[in-house]
C-alpha cells in the first residue's frame, strides 16, 4: 500500500507563491483569492485553511478528484 505521507514546501516569492513537492520541480501557484490558489502546469488547486489572525494552519490539495489535507509544520 502506498503511503499518503509527503511534505511539500510553499513559500512566498514577491507577489506569488512557490510550491515544491517532494519529487518534482518548483512550480508557481497563482491566487484566485486570499485562500484559493491554482497551478498552470497541472490541473490542481490548493485551498489554505487559516486561523482567526489569517495565518495559514493547513491546506487541502485538490487534484485528480482527490482532496488531500495537509497540516502546517514549521
Amino acid at each position: 500500500m502506498a503511503s499518503q505521507d509527503f511534505v511539500i514546501t510553499v513559500a512566498r516569492n514577491g507577489d506569488h507563491l512557490l510550491h515544491k513537492p517532494p519529487v518534482s520541480r518548483t512550480s508557481k501557484i497563482f491566487a484566485e483569492d486570499d485562500r484559493h490558489f491554482f497551478y498552470k502546469v497541472v490541473d490542481a488547486q490548493i485551498t489554505f485553511e487559516v486561523d482567526a489572525t489569517g495565518r495559514a494552519t493547513s491546506l487541502v490539495l485538490h487534484q485528480n478528484g482527490a482532496n488531500v489535507p495537509g497540516k502546517r509544520i514549521e
